[in-house]
């Protein structure tokens, strides 16, 4: 699967910040929907989090820093993207980790890589890099597998170094060993060597992966943590058919509290006023252009107009198949413009 960021900016439309995409795996099996994906920390940090470490050119920091508003991550999956959680992340000297959540069609079918003990691997043994990235360097380009083997030439407590060079793209990827007719996992694809006179160098360096999880929010950090707004599901970690009292609970913590509505004392809508702390697939959230949403879903199954304003109307907009609706503000000087103001989830009717 791929893994990429996008930032929104308040002058200019949202876009994929082309300095974080890579890959990731999936880890263990899971009930549902629910799939748990690991990747480098890097591919998911924000400028502010990355710091001196990532960037050696302060010109290129500056520029992405301009962008460093609200940060998305979405998973690439069967050539669909799924905004997904961070529920595990650690970046520094002894780990780059980081663990997402994403919610995938009830079909989706992948592979899970086993994941390999200490004891499987030695100095000298072979090590395979099994990732993707676009040919040409833009995210429109055609995306191309690789299968780079190495040598293990380095094992320390937190890295293991390989005999490869790695190609930009390529972190998150997961580094296996053929061991007994199976693929094990045993660290992400981090950290390449590269030099003003000769480019890539066959130096890369494998995170290994961490016994337990270290739980971590961006917040702590400086950066900020968004939350998956799910269509017929639930808004941040606020469900439907959740109760008054869990819905209360929730509203007390999270970032984006959430008004419901109830029949029989369970949730039957949900609606938020809340953007920047939570966002759905196309990167939707409250405060982005209605050209989004029809970008991302097409034409409305019902539209009821709402409020009137002295210079703008607005209007309840719904997906009745899909659990969605926006409540749009349109200004009476704009030609087929608005914008979001609220974004509910409900039942699929």
């Amino acid at each position: 699967a791929g893994v990429l960021l996008r930032k929104k900016s308040v002058t200019k439309p949202m876009q994929v910040v082309t300095h974080w995409f890579g890959n990731g795996f999936f880890t263990e099996q899971h009930p549902g929907r629910t799939h748990l994906l690991k990747t480098a920390a890097h591919v998911v940090a924000c400028p502010k989090v990355l710091s001196d470490k990532f960037f050696s050119d302060q010109s290129k920091r500056e520029d992405v820093l301009f962008f460093n508003i609200t940060t998305l991550v979405f998973v690439v999956y069967g050539e669909k993207e799924f905004s997904a959680e961070i529920i595990d992340f650690l970046y520094d000297d002894s780990s780059d980790e980081a663990t997402l959540s994403v919610v995938l069609p009830e079909d989706a079918k992948h592979s899970h890589f086993l994941r390999g003990s200490d004891d499987m691997y030695d100095l000298g043994d072979e090590v395979i890099i099994i990732g993707s990235f676009p040919v040409g360097g833009s995210l429109d380009d055609p995306w191309i597998m690789r299968f780079k083997s190495g040598k293990i030439e380095e094992i320390t407590d937190s890295y293991i170094r390989i005999s490869t060079p790695a190609c930009y793209g390529l972190s998150g990827s997961p580094a296996v060993l053929w061991n007994k007719d199976k693929f094990y996992v045993i660290g992400i694809t981090s950290a390449l060597l590269h030099t003003e006179r000769c480019g890539v160098i066959d130096t890369t360096w494998i995170s290994r992966l961490r016994n337990k999880p270290v739980k971590k929010s961006f917040s702590e950090e400086g950066a900020i943590r968004v939350l998956p707004i799910v269509p017929g599901e639930r808004i941040g970690p606020i469900y439907l058919g959740m109760s008054e009292q869990e819905v209360a609970k929730l509203n007390e913590t999270t970032p984006c509290p959430a008004r419901a509505f109830f029949k029989d004392g369970r949730a039957i809508e949900l609606a938020t006023n809340y953007g920047g702390a939570c966002a759905m697939q196309g990167g939707i959230q409250v405060g982005s252009g209605f050209s989004y949403v029809l970008s991302e879903f097409g034409e409305p199954d019902v539209v009821i107009a709402d409020e009137v304003y002295e210079q703008s109307s607005a209007y309840w907009v719904k997906y009745q198949k899909l659990g969605v609706g926006f409540r749009v503000v349109v200004p009476k000087t704009n030609n087929g413009g608005g914008l979001v103001q609220s974004i509910s989830v409900f039942y699929v009717k």
